[in-house]
């Protein structure tokens, strides 16, 4: 915003092809929410502030939701931190902002809850309300909306299959909204959509290079992770063919007490409270969905060569767009469902009528351990993960001014996958945005239009090959080949990070290609002006 760049494109990485933001996670609404702490403390201090909000908004919504259908605060604040704090939010806490940063779910059936169950409130700023939390999240994850949308289907044909008799008078109300929030989304997101779909930088084809691989395992969701305290060895070695190993992915757990608490739910307060009847049937259909188009256990398919049984995910593998979400973010929802039946429970423990509400304490006592005794396989392993960002000082000194506003740098580790999670991409969030970069981790089309996270060249190839401590000939065609791509990428400044043995490496092996020694300033070895033949 400060340069007055677009928010849905980018020039600033990627160089010289750039970025569409729409096809990656660009997060603009959870970038314009922290940009008061970005322009004070900077880009990383906002990345750990959001994480922390994540956490406590996104159970906070929760509670708001389920205070509509308890009577017991306690209980809706137990159903709330089950949401919020679901092995799902454990997982993904440790990487992923954009999946974690969902208060916007809850809101979006709170305001459906109003319209079609409560019927207060003018259909239209219902729909108004709508679109603008669609919107909110759309900018925050495409993803997460997708599935919210699609829950948020199954949920209302449960609710019309449960209760057929309020159909017809939830119909006018529902096409006034949905007339309202249809004409806004048109106005504020289709121009967004097209550019992501058509605009510069746009991926053809699947976005999601393995969706397949990132499907719930059947054994996930009793068998604990190291994400939770409470995982023997044993457990760890079997939770390891989960989802390739990719722990932070894997949040399908529940739990044998969690379960069994939800089972004997659903069962006895089946007849008595219609929540319960339609919250089971939602959770399931999201824990199935999590499972994938075929069900593996423990790590196998469970009918090869076929490749396992059949489910009712492989739905979404023919429809366009769709086709791109990973199962197991569903699990998402089975948090949030769950932590509507462990909130029912605990309201109805305390209190088993309207006219018992003032339950004597004893009843109290045993509503709130109950549903607490349950969650305990869940505590998560603790010390929360957590990296330490060293940023070389040049980026966040004066130093930094030495390298022209605009120009494109090359930066050492190259910024990639490959390297640290791209981790150099921080120096150049550190500076402001004073510099484009060379590289990046980023969902970018190949020259057939195809998805590849980030552009494989002879550069990156040569600088991820010295900085891993293998080969790299240094031979006059090598020098001629990467010397001539940095020329027409316009190139015009070099920085590397010139600590430890790969460090020392890449400050050699990049001397040699520029062809002299670097300056060193700051904990920074640069070159200025390379003078790369054009």
């Amino acid at each position: 915003m400060l340069h007055g760049h677009s928010l849905l494109f980018t020039t600033m990485a990627n160089a010289p092809w750039s970025v569409n933001l729409i096809s990656n996670t660009g997060e603009q609404a959870a970038g314009l929410l922290g940009a008061p702490i970005t322009l004070l403390f900077g880009p990383v201090t906002t990345y750990v502030a959001l994480l922390t909000f994540a956490f406590s908004s996104s159970a906070t919504a929760a509670y708001v939701l389920l205070r509509r259908w308890t009577r017991w605060r306690l209980a809706a604040f137990i159903g709330g931190a089950m949401y919020g704090f679901s092995p799902y939010m454990i997982g993904h806490g440790q990487a992923h902002l954009n999946l974690v940063l969902v208060p916007v779910p809850p809101l979006i059936i709170c305001v459906l809850d109003q319209l079609l169950v409560r019927r207060r409130g003018r259909p239209e700023i219902l729909g108004l309300l709508l679109a603008a939390l669609v919107v909110v999240q759309c900018f925050i994850s495409s993803e997460i909306l997708t599935i919210t949308a699609i829950v948020c289907v199954i949920g209302l044909v449960t609710a019309a299959v449960l209760a057929p008799a309020s159909i017809v008078p939830s119909l006018g109300p529902l096409v006034r909204c949905g007339s309202v929030m249809f004409v806004a989304l048109l106005a504020l997101l289709a121009y967004p959509l097209w550019f992501g779909l058509h605009g510069a930088g746009h991926i053809t084809g699947p976005i999601q290079l393995t969706p397949e691989g990132y499907r719930a395992d059947l054994s996930a969701t009793v068998v604990p992770s190291p994400l939770q305290a409470i995982s023997p060895a044993w457990t760890r070695h079997l939770s390891a063919a989960f989802v390739s190993g990719d722990e932070g992915e894997n949040g399908a757990y529940l739990g044998f007490p969690l379960l069994i608490l939800l089972l004997v739910t659903s069962v006895l307060l089946w007849r008595r409270r219609f929540i319960v009847r339609w919250a089971a049937i939602v959770l399931a259909a999201c824990w199935l969905l999590s499972l994938g188009s075929r069900l593996t256990v423990s790590g196998v398919a469970s009918a090869k060569p076929t490749g396992g049984f059949p489910l009712p995910e492989a739905l979404f593998n023919h429809i366009p767009l769709v086709m791109n979400l990973l199962p197991l973010r569903f699990t998402l929802f089975v948090g949030l469902f769950a932590g509507v039946l462990l909130a029912v429970a605990a309201d109805a423990l305390a209190a088993p009528s309207a006219e018992h509400s003032a339950a004597p304490s004893w009843r109290r006592w045993i509503a709130l351990t109950v549903p607490v005794l349950s969650l305990i396989p869940l505590i998560p392993a603790l010390p929360y993960a957590a990296t330490t960002i060293a940023t070389p000082a040049y980026f966040t000194s004066s130093a930094v001014d030495a390298v022209p506003p605009d120009s494109t740098v090359l930066l050492y580790p190259f910024p990639g996958y490959s390297v640290d999670n791209a981790a150099p991409m921080i120096w150049q969030a550190d500076s402001f945005l004073r510099f484009r970069i060379v590289g990046g981790y980023f969902q970018v089309p190949k020259d057939d239009g195809r998805v590849t996270a980030g552009r494989t060249t002879a550069t990156s190839d040569a600088l991820n090959n010295v900085y891993h401590g293998l080969p790299v000939p240094r031979s006059p065609a090598e020098r001629r080949v990467v010397r001539a791509q940095l020329a027409s990428w316009h190139v015009t400044v070099v920085l590397a990070d010139p600590s430890g043995p790969a460090g020392r490496r890449g400050v050699s092996f990049l001397a040699w290609l520029v062809g002299r020694p670097p300056v060193l300033a700051h904990g920074v070895a640069a070159w200025y002006r390379t003078g790369f033949p054009s």
